[in-house]
């Protein structure tokens, strides 16, 4: 799936002024980027709960990478972790992702480490 492809069916999702880049070194891993305000922020755990709650959330990702290994390719086979086949036959992609955290840092890029901020949720007030 393409950035643009992404951005796309993240607005389909109701999530629109996100940018989208691929996480170098993680094959067909990316990041997804909401505003950098408390706006942003809430939108970003918005997305990791709608992931949660339909079982693509970290924790389903963990189990998957720990028992079998990050596959070579993420639509091997029409793997069904994937890739879903609705009753006409089209394949779509099936999306996996989580609210990243301090310990996900070592996966991004050196321009992406320089350009964030990390703050607990203690220090921020989700409430507003």
């Amino acid at each position: 799936m393409s950035n643009n492809e992404m951005e796309s069916k993240l607005r389909e999702m109701g999530f629109g002024g996100v940018t989208v880049k691929p996480l170098v070194g993680k094959d067909g891993a990316m990041s997804v980027r909401f505003a950098s305000n408390l706006a942003g922020l809430k939108e970003a755990v918005r997305l990791a709960d709608l992931f949660e709650a339909e079982g693509h959330g970290r924790l389903q990702w963990d189990q998957w990478v720990q028992t079998r290994g990050i596959p070579s390719s993420y639509a091997e086979g029409g793997n069904p972790m994937f890739v879903k086949v609705d009753e006409k036959g089209q394949q779509t992609w099936v999306l996996y992702g989580y609210l990243g955290t301090a310990s996900d840092l070592d996966v991004l890029d050196p321009e992406s480490k320089q350009n964030i901020v990390i703050k607990s949720r203690k220090e921020i007030d989700l409430s507003d």
